[in-house]
């Protein structure tokens, strides 16, 4: 499960970064409950989106490439700002880390952290639930 769900943010990332080189614009990943909106937990889910107007907040009319919502049982820690690209992929903004671990890990090394570099690129670490 904890393999699954680690997959599924770094795909996202990857097409978050792979869409703002393509389009040269600019793409963000937030937290999303819906799919629709950055309205929920990291625990509910992640949206991709097309950030076309380069500012790294989704607007309305801004395209949803992809919405993936996390299994239950996660515990997800994030930052309350998406994760953005620039045109170039590079980080634009401050957010870099994302933790997630099992809600029911009992000390276990299930966590979890994803850290995006300034030049855009993902690193994936494996350390104890806390």
């Amino acid at each position: 499960r904890v393999a699954t769900a680690t997959n599924e943010v770094v795909a996202s990332f990857a097409l978050a970064r792979s869409e703002a080189v393509r389009s040269s614009r600019g793409a963000g990943v937030c937290a999303s409950a819906t799919g629709s909106a950055c309205d929920g937990t990291w625990a509910d889910g992640l949206m991709v989106w097309a950030d076309q107007d380069g500012d790294g907040q989704l607007t309305a009319g801004e395209p949803v490439l992809r919405f993936v919502a996390l299994a239950d049982g996660f515990d997800v820690d994030g930052p309350e700002q998406p994760f953005a690209f620039d045109g170039r992929g590079r980080r634009a903004g401050n957010s870099d880390a994302l933790a997630l671990q099992p809600a029911d890990c009992d000390g276990g090394s299930y966590r979890r952290q994803i850290t995006l570099s300034t030049t855009g690129q993902l690193r994936t670490t494996k350390g104890d639930c806390e």
